[in-house]
């Protein structure tokens, strides 16, 4: 919700009138041992949010599901 709040008033023109947060999320060292494993598991996990709908946070153990 605070992204949403904080996009209009800092973007002077932003193309649409709704705004969608899709977040991806993982944890080191349980989704990844280093940076890539861990950025390539919070990438999946943000795929996951965008297929799921709408404004969601989807964590990568969730992703799996």
């Amino acid at each position: 919700q605070a992204v949403k709040e904080q996009v209009p008033r800092t973007w002077k023109i932003f193309p649409r009138d709704n705004l969608t947060v899709c977040i991806g999320v993982a944890s080191f060292p349980v989704d990844g041992k280093d940076r890539r494993e861990l950025l390539r598991n919070a990438d999946k996990a943000l795929y996951r949010a965008k297929i799921s709908g709408k404004d969601c946070t989807v964590a990568f153990g969730e992703a799996l599901v």
